[in-house]
Formats: structure tokens, C-alpha cells, sequence
């Protein structure tokens, strides 16, 4: 029973986590997330990104990401061993900003990354009427 109900967490998480992106178009120019080192070691826990904000409006944002692995010619999200829970808060960067942020990889696995390419996930909105919507960025690194 135990088991069942960590599955069943686990599907929610992962459905939660897909409606998040899902419906995105691709993100304005001129805003990036890149992470910081180009590789990093299997046993990674945590990565900084860089966001950069070149455009003329602000950008909002939250703490939430995930993580995918290139496999076999698609992208697919790692899905966490136990549930992961993001606190809801709202964050803004300015025109011409950009923002430091720490990603917690070790949320989404227990032990070592396999080697490959990978990428951390974040989405955002623009504050501007006429770009309406949910866009992704994302930040490649690969795993040595």
C-alpha cells in the first residue's frame, strides 16, 4: 500500500510538472538561462543558471525547474525519486537584468547522473499585454 501511494505521488508530481509546460511557445528573444559551467561530475548536486533579461519588459518567474536527459533523440523529464514540492512565489527581472539562481539537481535522483546531455527547465511570463502566455527557457550542461 505503501508503495502504491509513492507512485501515485509520483504521477501527480510528474502530470504537475508536465501542465506546467505544456502549451508553451517558444520564448521571446532576448531572454536566456544558461547554466554557469559548460560539464559537470555524475555525482552534481546542485547547478547555478544564469537568467538574462535583454528585453524592454520584465520578466516573472518562480523557484520551481525540472530536469531533463536527452535520450535516444527526445528530451524526457527525470522524474524524482520522492516528491518534490516548490514554494508558489513570484519573481521579477528587470529589463536588461539577469539573476543568479541555485537548481537543487539532486531532487530528481538518488545516487549519480548518468553521463550525457541534460538541460534544466524553467518557465516564465513577460510583462507585456502583447506576449501573453507561458514560455520555457532552458540550460543545457553535460554530465562526465
Amino acid at each position: 500500500m505503501k508503495t502504491l501511494k509513492k507512485c501515485i505521488v509520483v504521477l501527480v508530481a510528474a502530470l504537475l510538472c508536465a501542465a506546467a509546460f505544456s502549451g508553451c511557445a517558444e520564448a521571446p528573444s532576448g531572454i536566456t538561462m544558461k547554466t554557469l559551467r559548460p560539464t559537470y561530475p555524475n555525482d552534481v548536486t546542485s547547478i547555478e543558471v544564469r537568467l538574462r533579461n535583454y528585453s524592454n519588459s520584465a520578466i516573472l518567474y518562480g523557484v520551481a525547474f525540472s530536469v531533463e536527459k536527452y535520450d535516444n533523440g527526445e528530451w524526457e523529464v527525470l522524474l524524482p525519486d520522492e516528491p518534490v514540492f516548490f514554494i508558489l512565489v513570484g519573481l521579477v527581472l528587470r529589463p536588461f537584468g539577469s539573476a543568479k539562481l541555485s537548481c537543487k539537481v539532486d531532487l530528481f535522483y538518488s545516487g549519480v547522473l548518468e553521463t550525457g546531455n541534460y538541460r534544466i527547465v524553467k518557465s516564465f511570463t513577460v510583462e507585456n499585454p502583447d506576449i501573453p502566455g507561458r514560455f520555457p527557457l532552458y540550460a543545457n550542461f553535460e554530465v562526465v
